[in-house]
């Protein structure tokens, strides 16, 4: 998402009370685009907050994506899901938000699935799309994370002993899914 946009990320899984949090960033912020993404784990979660996204906002366009909506994109054809996007985001959504902002067609690829879209049936049983090269893809915007709210139990290092129980740590991908 371009440095000069407004945007927040809530990352509901280090928050008491998530729903309700939830609910209050979306009646204090009035996002014009509300971006969920999660694993198979939390497709039935990701479809709830799509639903309050547009009981609350319902002007906002509601966009999916990550790794269940790539592999099982059938599971978030639901009403409340304007835009489903398969494979690697960060290209897609750099455009799904020029187009947004234009008043262009969103449905404008394979891997940007919309209801609208007289393919979208035939598109929801393609396979994923192919990986683009990890050079290609932008690098994330930490600076939109509260990074202080990720912490873990650890210890011990096996050259010294850790000061804290909870020391800093960070997320990284390391393959693209589960093979099995």
């Amino acid at each position: 998402v371009p440095k000069d946009d407004d945007v927040k990320i809530l990352d509901l899984t280090v928050f008491n009370k998530p729903f309700e949090r939830f609910v209050k960033a979306l009646k204090e912020y009035k996002p014009d685009i509300v971006g969920f993404t999660g694993f198979s784990s939390n497709a039935e979660v990701v479809r709830l907050l799509a639903k309050t996204t547009k009981k609350e906002l319902s002007s906002a366009l509601v966009v999916v994506g990550g790794i269940h909506a790539t592999i099982v994109p059938h599971d978030y054809n639901i009403e409340e899901i304007d835009l489903i996007v398969r494979g690697e985001g960060a290209h897609v959504f750099k455009e799904i938000i020029k187009r947004y902002k234009n008043k262009e067609d969103l449905f404008f690829d394979t891997r940007c699935l919309s209801r609208k879209d007289k393919n979208f049936s035939q598109n929801l049983q393609a396979p994923p799309p192919a990986y683009p090269p990890i050079e290609t893809i932008p690098l994330p915007r930490r600076d939109l994370v509260d990074r202080k709210k990720y912490f873990c139990t650890w210890t011990s290092s096996p050259n010294h002993w850790l000061n804290s129980l909870f020391p800093q740590i960070a997320s990284m991908r390391t393959s693209q899914g589960c093979a099995y």
